[in-house]
């Protein structure tokens, strides 16, 4: 007897599999979405930084107060005299506008003050650090060194010293891993040497820290606090400092090439050597912000 249950699906089947499919696919595009966002969104934040490099640097120099102009994809630069350190004459920033301001923030950077700020109108999430202070006045300082999205986190990425003061960050359990990203108090530099808890150098490192207590450390004990929120943020504190290993010669040691083929080469590939030993003493909880 012809059974038609043993040579296909049931409609039944076929509409509960369509249905899952869809959803997934709902999932996916809005995943999708939210990532072409942050890359439009990081690359104007690279751009105005790149800027404040160079304007800064000319200002050091005594050279002409300007900077290169290259395009953004999702962006245009708004700045007096096209490429003008001196910023907007309405309000002396650089701004980097988005094309659409309810996807993406804008950007805006501040020679005078050293600063880059921005400011979000759109109705979602992604961008709240852009969006929590006035918008209107571009006041969410992105580079400033507070918390901005980290309410809901037990642990952060935060900067700590132990030789201004001599005192363990591991007291009272606030510090769940450091004594890595290690490098000198003065920025950009290449001292990459990892001190741990030497007292011998003036090193700044980076740690894991239970947020509320890291918070309470006081400017005496714990100076110049930073909470690196994401990621990006960390690759960006690294590469002001990082320098790639040379390589050697083909006649160097075989333990010496070796060490260099295992090495970062990049500011990047040097955070990404050290998250497994991050997650694995962030215990599995949430450490970033983002």
């Amino acid at each position: 007897m012809f059974n038609s249950k043993e040579n296909g699906f049931s409609l039944v089947e076929l509409i509960v599999v369509l249905i899952i499919t869809a959803i997934l696919a709902q999932l996916g595009f809005t995943a999708f979405n939210r990532y072409v966002k942050r890359a439009k969104a990081f690359a104007a934040m690279t751009a105005l930084k790149n800027i404040q490099r160079e304007c800064e640097s000319n200002r050091d120099l005594e050279a002409s107060e300007t900077f290169t102009l290259l395009p953004i994809k999702g962006y245009s630069i708004s700045t007096r005299d096209t490429n003008s350190c001196l910023g907007q004459s309405s309000n002396g920033k650089v701004a980097a506008i988005a094309n659409n301001q309810n996807d993406i923030p804008n950007y805006f950077y501040d020679f005078l003050l050293g600063q880059i700020s921005c400011s979000f109108t759109g109705t979602n999430n992604i961008f709240e650090s852009c969006g929590k202070n006035n918008i209107n006045n571009s006041n969410a300082v992105i580079n400033s060194w507070d918390n901005l999205t980290c309410e809901n986190n037990n642990l952060v990425v935060a900067r700590y010293t132990m030789n201004r003061n001599g005192t363990s960050p591991t007291q009272n359990n606030m510090m769940r891993f450091g004594g890595r990203f290690s490098h000198s108090y003065e920025m950009p530099n290449q001292n990459q040497k990892t001190d741990g808890y030497s007292h011998h150098q003036d090193n700044w490192m980076i740690g894991i820290f239970e947020q509320e207590k890291y918070n309470k450390k006081s400017e005496v004990d714990q100076p110049d606090k930073k909470i690196l929120r994401n990621k990006d943020e960390l690759i960006d504190y690294v590469s002001k400092w990082f320098e790639p290993p040379v390589k050697p010669s083909d006649n160097a040691p075989f333990f010496v090439r070796e060490m260099y083929d295992n090495a970062p080469k990049t500011p990047e590939d040097y955070v990404n050597q050290n998250m497994t030993i991050m997650e694995r003493d962030a215990g599995g909880e949430k450490f970033f912000c983002d």
